[in-house]
């Protein structure tokens, strides 16, 4: 070693300080000395920490220990080397002990080099030690501040017991504090269905053995809530035996998500609909479930990586750049009606709804495409507009289309739908033209008034009864509370001779016309005012006795018998005819269910069965073969003080300036008689742009106009009417009205919506209600009825 050495020597000998010196030069050192012999000059000499330190073991006034103590009070490591003329064995011990690096005898400084030599090497090792030390301390402070700051938990177990977690772990459980983690056992926070694996896992990997590192397990918080944990273990050496490293983190919400996706995954490969996503850049296709592949042919291998475009007829791509600009905005995009091509070219009826999918920062990234063909939907609606314009010509279509398409169930059940309405209508029918053929053959009796209006009493309200017909149907048919039911307080004992009249024609007459007696027997004394609807009630008693009368070929009687119960009141209908088999009577409610072959419907039974529900009733048959039928039906009683409801007596406002919109000639001249009866002054249009023409060169109070018109319909009337005047009241008449009122789907520029038929009274109290604030407008001077029209399609 050439290297400068700074050397301090504690001795009161000159000379032999110089041969110390002269020693370390011959080593090869190159020392630059101080000699000292007091303890103060030597103190002062360390304020600049020399590199070597040369001592005499005894001086007159300090010696080697003292200056050993000197060098551990101020915490110096300076190689210290005793160099004495002679020195007792335990003295040159307690020098050693004291900090001395060794020791060497006055008479022997050839020793001197490489001791000298042996202390700097033995220096060197214990800085680098200390450095070590150190540089290990600073790894374990930043280890363990990496630990305890970790947002995973980390814990350390022996056994199963835990002996270090970090405040992660501690938090994770739900305990708060460090402390309270550490002496616990696995077992005591693993749920008892995954403590068998984390168990294996754990003991195994201390034993030597390789179990996987990586798994999943659930515990239990210390409030009892279960969460799941991802386990990262591996094996370290504690205090020289092996231990288990755990790191877990908290992917509760993470599993939850997959599983959530794996759920909607499924729902979507296994929905009928055809569900599409593409990308949203030139919305190519990136997944295709099953119902698409069925919908549009494509297998997913032959659709996926294509542009979505392969769907679109080509006179439509503009509808696909619409819906991919409006999606890049973030739009949902609601095709309630669309076509799309399947892959044999042929093109299908679908409604579609498309709808961005965006990133967590709300990027649009894609989108996914939901259709559902409506084809079937399409073509039911098309045949139920074509029948509704056309009744007879519908029926016939309707059986043309069943042979086509045998399999759609819900054409057929229109079908048969439909020819339970023609039987209904038939049986009014047969009411009115009865009693109308008794007016005309009878003309020499018009003169007897009382007569006459029993007979026009009876044709009306055979009439409203088959109004009723329809609106019964959808009250069966559709959705509870579709149809707006009004009851009121009937006089039941009133209503069932009012029926056992206008039912004669077919109990007596037709029995009698083939032979046959049948006698109606009526028991229906006194009893409380029922709650219900007239009409309807008067259909059920209707329908029971036409099929009394059909159960009686022989003719026989019909009892018909009210009594209270309770808060109900009791009506049974009976006969003596040839009854029904216990399958039969089981089933006799069923739509569409019967036993009269192609003269049957199957609708009356399960019509009465739905009427009768619908105002809080009940009904139940008994009956057996030969041993005729019994209905029993259970009706609400009215509160208890409510008057019986009386025709509402109409005062009509009259002196309105109305105008009158239909395409209909009969329904333009009817309107026209029922108005001008109430005083009112009628112009009529036969089409919505004649109205408007009348509209901007007259003055009118209110507007009533027909929904189904060709070219301009009713909807469109109303709109225009209130761009023109807003104040103008706007009455829409419609077959399907009270759908319209029970869902409030009143459209734009409409004030009322009436259902059709409807009676002159209903209509002019709709028109009073409207025009009470409305000032009158003025009548020109000649006005003329041309035809009259009446709004809507009756």
């Amino acid at each position: 070693m050439d290297d400068a050495l700074q050397v301090l020597i504690l001795e009161d000998r000159p000379a032999d300080a110089e041969l110390m010196v002269h020693e370390l030069r011959r080593e090869g050192f190159e020392p630059t000395w101080q000699r000292v012999e007091a303890e103060d000059t030597f103190r002062h000499a360390l304020m600049l920490p020399p590199d070597l330190i040369l001592a005499d073991y005894s001086l007159p006034d300090f010696d080697a220990l003292r200056a050993l103590r000197a060098l551990k009070v101020r915490d110096l490591d300076i190689p210290f080397i005793v160099v004495t003329g002679s020195i007792h064995e335990d003295e040159a011990v307690e020098c050693i002990r004291a900090g001395a690096h060794d020791y060497v005898i006055k008479d022997r400084l050839g020793r001197l080099g490489p001791a000298v030599r042996r202390a700097f090497d033995d220096a060197r090792g214990r800085r680098e030690r200390r450095r070590s030390e150190v540089a290990a301390r600073a790894t374990e402070e930043r280890y363990r501040a990496v630990v305890e700051q970790s947002m995973d938990a980390i814990m350390i177990a022996r056994g199963t017991e835990v002996v270090f977690a970090n405040q992660a772990r501690a938090d994770l459980i739900g305990v708060g504090d460090i402390d309270a983690v550490r002496g616990l056992t696995l077992q005591d926070f693993i749920v008892v269905e995954d403590w068998p694996l984390v168990r294996d896992r754990t003991l195994a990997r201390q034993r030597g053995e390789h179990p996987p590192s990586r798994y999943q397990c659930r515990f239990r918080r210390a409030t009892g809530e279960v969460r799941t944990v991802e386990v990262v273990a591996s094996t370290v050496t504690l205090d020289g035996e092996p231990v288990a490293l755990a790191v877990l983190r908290d992917v509760t919400e993470r599993v939850s998500k997959e599983e959530n996706r794996a759920r909607l995954a499924t729902i979507v490969e296994a929905s009928e609909d055809a569900i599409v996503g593409v990308t949203a850049v030139d919305w190519s296709i990136t997944s295709w479930n099953r119902g698409a592949e069925q919908l549009y042919g494509y297998s997913s291998t032959e659709a996926i990586g294509r542009e979505l475009a392969i769907l679109f007829p080509p006179e439509q791509v503009h509808e696909l750049h619409d819906a991919r600009e409006r999606v890049s905005r973030g739009e949902h995009v609601q095709r309630p009606e669309a076509v799309r091509m399947h892959k044999d070219g042929g093109r299908i009826d679908v409604a579609v709804s498309i709808s961005p999918i965006k990133d967590e920062a709300g990027r649009v990234v894609g989108s996914a495409s939901i259709a559902r063909d409506i084809g079937e939907r399409t073509r039911a609606r098309q045949a139920l507009e074509l029948s509704n314009r056309r009744l007879t010509e519908a029926l016939a279509e309707l059986r043309q289309t069943q042979q086509h398409l045998v399999q759609q169930e819900r054409l057929r059940a229109m079908g048969e739908m439909a020819s339970g309405i023609a039987h209904d209508f038939n049986n009014q029918l047969g009411l009115i033209l009865g009693y109308s053929e008794l007016l005309l053959d009878r003309s020499e009796e018009w003169g007897d008034r009382e007569s006459v209006e029993r007979s026009l009493n009876t044709i009306y309200t055979a009439a409203s009864d088959a109004a009723v017909v329809v609106r019964s149907l959808r009250a069966f048919y559709g959705a509870p509370g579709e149809i707006d039911a009004h009851t009121e307080p009937i006089d039941l004992q009133e209503l069932v001779a009012q029926v056992a009249v206008l039912t004669r024609p077919r109990w007596r007459d037709q029995a009698l016309a083939r032979g046959a007696t049948i006698d109606l027997v009526i028991g229906a004394g006194k009893v409380p005012p029922i709650l219900g609807i007239e009409a309807e009630l008067r259909e059920v008693l209707t329908n029971l006795i036409f099929n009394a009368v059909d159960a009686m070929p022989d003719g026989g009687v019909i009892d018909i018998r009210a009594r209270s119960d309770d808060d109900h009141v009791v009506l049974t209908v009976g006969d003596h005819g040839i009854g029904m088999s216990e399958e039969v009577r089981r089933r006799c409610f069923e739509p569409f269910f019967s036993t009269k072959g192609e003269h049957g419907s199957g609708l009356g039974l399960s019509m009465v069965h739905g009427l009768v529900r619908r105002i809080g009733g009940t009904i139940d048959v008994a009956s057996a073969p030969d041993r005729g039928t019994t209905f029993t039906i259970r009706l609400p009683l009215a509160v208890a003080g409510a008057a019986l409801i009386q025709p509402a007596a109409v005062r009509p406002r009259g002196c309105a300036r109305i105008l009158l919109v239909d395409d209909e000639p009969g329904l333009r001249r009817l309107g026209a008689r029922l108005l001008s009866q109430a005083e009112h002054t009628v112009v009529s249009a036969s089409n919505g742009r004649e109205a408007l023409e009348l509209f901007r060169a007259g003055s009118f109070d209110l507007v009533i106009t027909d929904r189904a018109m060709p070219e301009m319909d009713g909807d469109q009337v109303a709109l225009a009417i209130k761009a023109i005047s807003p104040s103008t009241p706007v009455v829409l008449l419609t077959g399907f009205g009270s759908l319209m009122n029970a869902s409030e789907e009143m459209p734009l520029g409409v004030d009322a919506v009436l259902s059709k038929p409807i009676s002159g009274p209903e209509l002019t109290r709709a028109i009073d209600r409207l025009l009470a604030d409305q000032p009158v407008a003025p009548s020109p001077d000649a006005v003329t009825i041309a035809d009259g029209l009446l709004a809507s399609d009756f």
